[in-house]
C-alpha cells in the first residue's frame, strides 16, 4: 500500500486504478471490495464520482 517510487502511501484512487487496471476484477463493486479488504476506509465514497467510475469502468473492461 505504498508508492513504489515515493515509499508515501497510495492513496484509495489511485490503489482503484492499479487494481482495476490489472484484469483481476471484472467490475468497480469487485475493486471496493478489495480496497476494503486492504484496509482503504471509505473506499467507495472515493469511487462515488461519475468521472472516476467512467475511468475505471474503462480500465476493467480492458
Amino acid at each position: 500500500m505504498t508508492d513504489a517510487k515515493s515509499g508515501l502511501p497510495q492513496n484509495a484512487v489511485e490503489r482503484a486504478f492499479e487494481l482495476a487496471k490489472s484484469g483481476a476484477y471484472r467490475n468497480i463493486k469487485q475493486v471496493s471490495i478489495q480496497l476494503d479488504k486492504e484496509g482503504y476506509l471509505n473506499a467507495r465514497e472515493y469511487l462515488a464520482g461519475r468521472s472516476i467510475r467512467l475511468q475505471l469502468l474503462g480500465c476493467v473492461a480492458s
